[in-house]
């Protein structure tokens, strides 16, 4: 992924997840694939930013309502992005990268 990196600092800003036109609900029902087959290619930034805020992102105004429920809204949920970089926690209320640790932890 060629993200904009700066390992000096331990945040980094996604760009606003791009939300697709709404579908019927029929209609994602009936596109749904599981798969274990994975491209090589990697993510780009904005499919990265798309996919946590999918995740586990904030939706809605209100006391951090998220896209994935969660009992008494305790938000118990913690996601994070393991690159050839550097491993990330995503925190949703800024929509944002916090650094975990440098290097290229994937193996593991």
């Amino acid at each position: 992924m060629n993200l904009p990196l700066n390992l000096q600092t331990d945040e980094l800003m996604l760009p606003a997840p791009r939300l697709a036109a709404a579908g019927s609900l029929q209609t994602a029902l009936a596109q749904r694939r599981s798969t274990r087959n994975f491209l090589a290619d990697p993510l780009s930034i904005d499919e990265l930013s798309a996919l946590l805020w999918a995740a586990v992102g904030v939706n809605r105004t209100g006391p951090q309502r998220r896209t994935a429920p969660s009992a008494h809204n305790w938000q118990e949920i913690d996601v994070y992005a393991v690159l050839p970089e550097a491993t990330w926690r995503y925190a949703a209320a800024t929509h944002r990268l916090a650094l975990v640790k440098t290097g290229d932890l994937r193996a593991l």
